[in-house]
Order: structure tokens, then sequence, then C-alpha cells
């Protein structure tokens, strides 16, 4: 009979190294999955970083004595409208804030530093890349403005219909429309002046490139001139001369700025007889190089200084009356006699010959020549990019030309246009502009190569069309 079966049982091995504190708490995980985490960390550091250099360019190694040239007529601005300003200040501002003027100056100032730096930190290729859409800007903001103009829903102010209210900021469009037009002007002459050949089988591809400039170029020019700015259209016009004569590598491309030369000149001289207040400035401009006098001549045949002479009579006296050395800054007599704020804006530079003297007003012309010749040598050291050296030619054309016409009229060797001197005037739009297209020549300038040996062997870079 049995009794039944013991069964023997074997002894169980517990592994106890899953239970350990070890496995509870995996140490050595956590060290990996924080070094892991600081990994990924530094990659996205990186990876951000790379993605801001593909946007900004952070060097600092423009040209200095450019940046100095333009920061001291900056300031020489700064103390001139000080000095203009207070009387017309005191009468026209609310309070009698006779400072005014110069914290409304420093303010746009200001915005102006902001827009130079967007420019300065951008990469210039990111920028040029932009170029349809820089043209497109253009004729949407002066198609809009004339839009405005022809419904009657802006006011016309001396006759012509430039500027913007956008509450109470009043701005000038075509101020904006030379920035723009640089910005697109470069890039496509640098790609059509590629397509010029020298050969009689091409005269037809030479033609048809012409024609699509010239189309482009005046319609900007056009749209300016029917908004009654013929001082603009000018400027822009000598732009654009200038520039393609710079891009010129065929006799073909010699001929078509003849041609455009040509075209500039007609145009200006129809717009001019067509308006009755322009031929009142050239007849009082020519009245002055016959007589060395601003008598003019009314519709009764009474000759008088007042009426369309007189702000041009009072400059004159201005510019005559500072002499070698100046009355002295604040003494200016002749700002009393201009018109209100035309001491600050488009009269500024016999302002200054007054107060500061015939050595002085010398030395801040050396400091524009200075400034234009930089820019110009600038260029030459970017020969091997031909869409960095236009647009430093096209900048110092602007600033240059602009400059010129202004202490012109301010002189009697041209007629008043009341456009402003860069860097001193009032009038924000100016302002910030000529901020912003110097702070891309600053940018441009950092990738100057001295050695014209280095410039042979980098290839030319060209955006395309």
């Amino acid at each position: 009979m049995s009794l039944g079966l013991v069964h023997s049982k074997k002894p169980v091995k517990r592994n106890f190294a899953r239970f350990s504190l070890t496995g509870l708490f995996p140490q050595k995980s956590k060290k990996k999955s924080t070094l892991t985490s600081k990994i990924n960390r530094k990659q996205q550091k990186s990876a951000n970083k790379s993605s801001l250099h593909e946007i900004f360019d952070f060097r600092l190694n423009h040209d200095k004595p450019l940046l100095y040239y333009f920061l001291s007529i900056l300031a020489i601005g700064v103390i001139a409208i000080f000095s203009a300003t207070i009387p017309f200040a005191y009468y026209y501002s609310e309070n009698n804030n006779k400072y005014f003027y110069l914290q409304n100056h420093l303010r746009l100032i200001a915005i102006g530093f902001i827009v130079f730096f967007i420019f300065y930190f951008l990469k210039v290729e990111l920028i040029m890349r932009f170029w349809k859409f820089a043209y497109i800007f253009c004729i949407l903001i002066l198609g809009y403005l004339l839009y405005l103009s022809f419904t009657q829903q802006i006011e016309a102010i001396d006759g012509a219909t430039r500027w913007l209210n956008i509450g109470s900021l009043q701005f000038q469009p075509s101020e904006f429309v030379k920035l723009g037009f640089i910005i697109f002007l470069a890039p496509f002459l640098a790609k059509l002046s590629e397509k010029f050949v020298d050969k009689e089988t091409n005269l037809k591809n030479n033609i048809k490139l012409f024609l699509v400039f010239i189309i482009l170029f005046f319609i900007v020019i056009g749209m300016i001139l029917l908004t009654r700015n013929l001082g603009t259209a000018l400027v822009i016009g000598f732009i654009g001369l200038l520039t393609f004569w710079t891009s010129a590598k065929t006799r073909f491309q010699h001929l078509g700025f003849v041609i455009l030369m040509v075209l500039i000149v007609l145009g200006g001289i129809i717009f001019t007889v067509t308006e009755s207040y322009r031929m009142d400035r050239i007849q009082v401009w020519i009245n002055y190089l016959k007589t060395n006098d601003t008598l003019y001549t009314d519709d009764n045949g009474v000759q008088t200084r007042e009426g369309k002479s007189y702000q041009l009579d009072q400059v004159l006296t201005s510019v005559g009356s500072g002499g070698l050395i100046g009355l002295g800054l604040g003494k200016s007599v002749g700002k009393y006699y201009l018109p209100k704020t035309s001491a600050g804006d488009d009269s500024i530079f016999g302002v200054m010959a007054e107060e500061l003297g015939f050595i002085m007003t010398t030395g801040i012309l050396l400091l524009y020549f200075n400034l234009i010749r930089r820019l110009l040598n600038t260029a030459n050291l970017l020969t091997h990019n031909t869409v960095y050296y236009l647009t430093l030619v096209s900048i110092a054309a602007w600033i240059g030309f602009q400059t010129f016409v202004h202490v012109g009229a301010n002189l009697g060797i041209l007629p008043m246009t009341g456009q402003t001197l860069p860097f001193i005037s009032l009038g924000g739009s100016s302002m910030v502009s000529l901020m912003g297209a110097m702070g891309l020549a600053l940018n441009i300038s950092k990738n100057r190569i001295d050695n014209h040996k280095e410039q042979s062997k980098v290839r030319e870079i060209t955006y395309g069309l």
C-alpha cells in the first residue's frame, strides 16, 4: 500500500540583483540621458547659430573711414539743425518748445539707425535676392500715391502731391523709392550687361535688352513726375544713367548711354516747360545769372524781390553775409526771413554758410567729397562682384548728385529744387532712406578684397533674372 510520494523541493535561487537599489534607481542611464540632452542642446544651439549666420552677417570688418565720414556729417547736421530752427520751433510748435525741430530730428535719426543696422547686419546676398520685390515696391507705393492724388484724397502741398499720411506721421514715398530702385538696379544691370554682345548678329537681342531697361526705368521716373516731383526724378535719372554707364562693357551699351542721357534731358525740359511754377523758378534763376541780381518781373511789369524770387534772394544774402569765418552759431539773420522751416530744409546750406563762413562750409563739403571718394574706392575693391560694385556706385551717385543740387541751388548755380542736403537737412524720409543706404554700403564693404590679384581669383557672383 502506497503511503504517497514525497516531492523533494529544490531550493529556488532568487535573483536579487533585479531588486537592488541600482536596479530601482538606474544612475548610469540617468547620466546617459543628461549627456544626450546636453549634446542635443549644443546641436540645437549650433543649428540656431548656423541659421542666424545664413540671414545675418555679424562681421565688423567694414570700411572704418567711410563710417567716420558718415558719422561726422550726421553730427554736424544735428548742430546745424539746432542752430537754424530754434526761432521757428518757438513760434510754430505747441507750448513754444524751441527744441521741437531738434527733438523731432533726433527721433528720426534714431529711426534711421534702426534701418541702418538692419541693412548693416542682414546678409547682402539676402537683400539683393529681393531685387524684383524692390521694383514692385517702388511701383506699388508710387501707384498708391497717384491713386490718392487723382481721387483727391490727399492735399497738394505747393502744387505737388508727394506726401502720405499715416496717422500723425507724414512721409515722402519717393525718398524710399530711391533706395528701393538701387536695390533693383544693381543686380538687374549686372545680369543684363552679361547678355550684351558686340556682334552684328546680336543687334536685335541688344536692342531688345536695352528696351527692357528703358521701359522699366522710365516707368518709375514717369510715375514720380506725375506727382510733380521733378527734383527726385532727376536724382533717380542720374543714378540710373551713371550706373548704366558703369555697367557698360560693349559699344552698344555706350551708345545706349548716350540715348538714355538724351531722353532724360528731353524729358526734364518737357516737364519743366509744361508747369508754370517750374518755369518761374527757371526765370528767376536766369535773371540772376544775367544780372547777378534776383529781381523778378511780375505780371504787371514791376520788378520786385518779393514773391517767386524771395527765397533765392534771402539764401544768397545769407551766403554773402557769412564771409570767411561766419557770424557764429545761432547768429544767422537770414534764417528769420526765410519761409517756415526752409532754414532747416532746402536752405540749410545757406544758413550754415552765414553762421560758419566759407572756411568751415568748405570743410563740410570736403567731408562729403571724401565720403563719396571712399565709396568709389571701396567699389574698386569689389570689382570681383558686379552687384556689389554697382550698388556702391549707385549710392555714391545718389549722395553726390543730391549734395551738388542742394548746394548749387543755395549758391545760385542751379534753380531751387527742394532737394535736401544728405544727413543734415530736416526731412525724415530722406534721412531714414539715406541712413539705410549707408548701412548697406558699410555691409558691402565687409566683402572688399584689398589685393587685386586675389580679386581675379574670386568667382564673380550674379543673381539670376
